[in-house]
C-alpha cells in the first residue's frame, strides 16, 4: 500500500496521473539529487559510491519511469564527480573515463593480496585542467556513471597534451631512469595506438623528444641521423653517430613504437668506417682515449681490408697519454714476457756497476686499457685482436733491429749496453723477423758481431769472438787443460749437442763458432798465455805442447802467415 501525499486510486495500490503527483515525483527527485551533493560534500565513502543507489526505470509504468531520467538529468548539472587527484567535485560532462590502455597497473597493494592492482593514470593530468575521473570509483560504478551521464573516454588529443606535459616536466616519468620496463611498454603502446588510430596529431607525435639516445639526450623523431645501436658487435662511436639507447630498444613495444615514428634500422656499419677514416683524415682523431677505443673497436669488426694506407693515419694513446700513429712512429705493446720490449728496455741496475740504477729506454707504449678491450679467445676473420692491432694498426711486439735510415735502433742499443746478458736469447727469439734485415758487411751486422755478450763463468766476449757451449768443444778444452774462462756463450736451453746446433745454428751468422777450427785451438793457447803470471808446472807444460800439436796438425800453408803472428802474441809460450 502507498503510503504518502499522493493522490491515490481508490484501491490505493497506485497513483493517480495528476498535476499534484507529478509535483510531488519532481520533488522526490530534486530530494535525491540534494542528497548526493550532501554525500560529494562529505569526506564520506558515499561521495565514491552514490551512484549504486540511482532508480532503475526497468519495470515502472508510465508515470513512474520519468523519476530516473529526472534524478538523472538534475544530477548532470551538479558537480558531484571527483576528478583524479583532486578534492573539487565537476560537472560529469567536463570528467573523462581512463581505459585500461591508459592506466600504469604496476603498484599492488602490500597489505591486502586479495585487493586488486591499485591503478594510476599513465601520464599525470593537467592540473589546471583536469579530465581524468577519479580512479576511486569502483570499475561497476564506473560503467554506471557513464551509462547514466553519457561520459566519454579521454581523447587522443587530451592524452597528447598529457604525454607532453610529462616529456617537459623536470620530474618525467617517461624520462627518469628509474622508470621500469613495464610503465614504458604501457606507455610506448598507448602512444603507438593513438599515432596509428588518429592521423590528425601525428606529425605532432613526432615532434615530442620520445627517443632517448645513448648520450642521455632526448630528440624526437625529426631529428636527423637516427638509428638504432649495432645488434651485435662494439657500439657504434658516439662521436661519429649517436644511436638510440640500446637499453630503450631492449624493450619491444617501444622498439615497434620507434620504427613506426620513421626510426631507420641500424646504420650500416661501412657508413661508420667512412665518417671514422674522415675523422682522422680531415679531422683531428679521437678527443680522448675513451672515443679511441670505441673507434678501434669497431674498426677491428667490421673492416675486414687490413693493410689499407688509410691506417697510416689513426693514432692511439700511449702509457704516458701521448697520441702516436703506430704506421709512422714506433709504438709498443705491454707485455710481462721477459724478453718482451716492455721488460728488455725498462731500466734496472747498470751491469757493469749494480749499485747504480739506469733509466729505461725512452720509447712509447701502447696503453693498457686497449689490451682489454677484447678476450684473448676473440677473433675477427683470421685475426685475433692483439694479432689486428699489431698487423693493421702497426703495433710492434718485436724490439726494431733498425731504424728506417738503416742504422741500429735505439732499442737494440740499448740492449747492447745495458743488457748484454739478453742479447743473444733476444736475437734467438726474434730470429724469423731481425734474418731478413740482415746482410754481410751491413753496419747493422759488423755492430753485432761487436756486441759484447756474457759468457760462462762471468766472462764478457764480443760475439764473433764467442763460441757455442756444444758438448764436443767443451770437452777439447778440457783435454787441453783450460777449465774455466773459455768464451763460451751463456744462454738457456737444452745442453745437448744436436739440440744446440739447431736452436742457436744462427749465430753462425755473427761468427759464433760451432766447431773445434784453427781459430778454436789458438784461444785455447791464448787461454793458456792468460795464465803467464803463474808457475807452469810439468802438466801445464804437457797440455801447452799438445794444444802447439793440434794446432800443427789443423795449420795449412796459407795459416802459416797468420800462426807466425800468433806466435808473437804468445811469446811467453813460445819460449818455453
Amino acid at each position: 500500500m502507498i503510503q504518502a501525499d499522493f493522490i491515490l486510486e481508490a484501491s490505493r495500490s497506485d497513483v493517480v496521473d495528476s498535476p499534484r503527483n507529478k509535483r510531488i515525483l519532481e520533488g522526490v527527485a530534486k530530494t535525491f539529487c540534494e542528497a548526493v551533493v550532501e554525500f560529494c560534500s562529505t569526506d564520506s565513502q558515499l561521495r565514491y559510491q552514490w551512484m549504486r543507489y540511482l532508480p532503475s526505470s526497468q519495470g515502472l509504468d508510465s508515470f513512474w519511469n520519468r523519476l530516473p531520467q529526472d534524478i538523472i538529468n538534475n544530477l548532470g548539472e551538479k558537480k558531484i564527480l571527483y576528478p583524479h587527484k583532486s578534492s573539487k567535485p565537476r560537472l560529469p560532462h567536463r570528467l573523462r573515463t581512463l581505459p585500461d590502455s591508459h592506466l600504469d597497473s604496476s603498484i599492488y597493494s602490500h597489505l591486502d593480496s586479495s585487493r586488486p592492482s591499485l591503478l594510476r593514470p599513465l601520464f599525470e593530468d593537467l592540473p589546471s585542467h583536469r579530465k581524468y575521473i577519479s580512479l576511486k570509483y569502483n570499475s561497476r560504478d564506473i560503467l554506471a556513471l557513464t551509462k547514466a551521464f553519457d561520459l566519454q573516454e579521454i581523447q587522443d588529443i587530451d592524452m597528447y597534451h598529457r604525454i607532453q606535459q610529462d616529456l617537459e616536466s623536470s620530474n618525467s616519468k617517461m624520462r627518469a631512469p628509474e622508470t621500469i620496463s613495464y610503465w614504458h611498454s604501457k606507455a610506448a603502446d598507448l602512444i603507438s595506438l593513438i599515432f596509428s588510430r588518429n592521423i590528425g596529431i601525428q606529425e605532432d607525435i613526432k615532434r615530442l623528444p620520445l627517443i632517448p639516445l645513448i648520450d642521455g639526450q632526448w630528440v624526437n623523431s625529426l631529428a636527423d641521423d637516427l638509428y638504432f645501436p649495432s645488434s651485435s658487435g662494439p657500439e657504434i662511436p658516439r662521436d661519429l653517430i649517436v644511436t638510440v639507447d640500446p637499453e630503450a630498444i631492449e624493450n619491444n613495444s617501444r622498439r615497434r613504437l620507434f620504427i613506426k615514428l620513421g626510426i631507420q634500422a641500424s646504420c650500416n656499419p661501412q657508413m661508420v668506417v667512412s665518417r671514422m677514416w674522415n675523422c682522422y683524415l680531415i679531422g683531428d682523431g679521437a678527443t680522448d682515449i675513451l672515443a679511441s677505443k670505441f673507434h678501434i673497436m669497431y674498426l677491428y669488426w667490421h673492416n675486414e681490408i687490413i693493410h689499407e694506407s688509410k691506417y697510416a693515419a689513426i693514432e692511439l694513446y700511449t702509457t704516458d697519454g701521448r697520441k702516436v700513429k703506430p704506421r709512422q712512429k714506433v709504438l709498443y705493446f705491454l707485455s710481462e714476457d721477459e724478453y718482451s720490449p716492455e721488460q728488455l728496455l725498462k731500466g734496472g741496475p747498470h751491469p757493469r756497476a749494480p749499485t747504480r740504477i739506469v733509466p729505461g729506454c725512452q720509447v712509447p707504449f701502447l696503453n693498457r686499457a686497449y689490451l682489454e678491450l677484447f678476450p684473448p679467445t676473440t677473433r675477427r676473420g683470421v685475426h685475433s685482436w692483439l694479432g689486428w692491432l699489431e698487423i693493421a694498426m702497426g703495433v710492434l711486439n718485436v724490439p726494431r733491429l733498425k731504424t728506417q735510415g738503416g742504422a741500429l735502433s735505439t732499442e737494440i742499443r740499448y740492449i747492447i749496453e745495458y743488457k748484454p746478458s739478453k742479447l743473444v736469447e733476444t736475437l734467438k727469439k726474434y730470429w724469423s723477423v731481425y734474418r731478413s734485415e740482415m746482410r754481410d758487411g751491413s753496419p747493422i751486422k759488423d755492430a753485432l758481431m761487436e756486441a759484447e755478450v756474457s759468457c760462462q763463468n762471468g766472462l764478457m766476449r764480443c760475439l764473433q769472438k764467442a763460441y757455442a757451449p756444444l758438448p764436443s768443444l767443451k770437452d777439447k778444452v778440457q783435454e787441453l787443460g783450460i777449465t774455466r774462462g773459455f768464451p763460451f756463450l751463456e744462454f738457456g736451453g737444452s745442453s745437448e749437442e744436436i739440440e744446440i746446433r739447431r736452436d742457436w745454428g744462427f749465430l753462425e751468422e755473427f761468427g759464433v763458432a760451432f766447431s773445434a777450427d784453427l781459430s778454436f785451438y789458438i784461444e785455447i793457447l791464448q787461454q793458456h798465455e792468460a795464465r803467464k803470471q803463474r808457475n807452469w808446472d810439468e802438466t801445464a807444460y804437457i797440455y801447452i805442447l799438445k794444444t802447439y800439436e793440434t794446432i800443427a796438425n789443423q795449420c795449412r800453408d796459407s795459416d802459416k802467415s797468420w800462426l807466425w803472428y800468433v806466435s808473437l802474441t804468445t811469446q811467453n809460450i813460445s819460449n818455453v
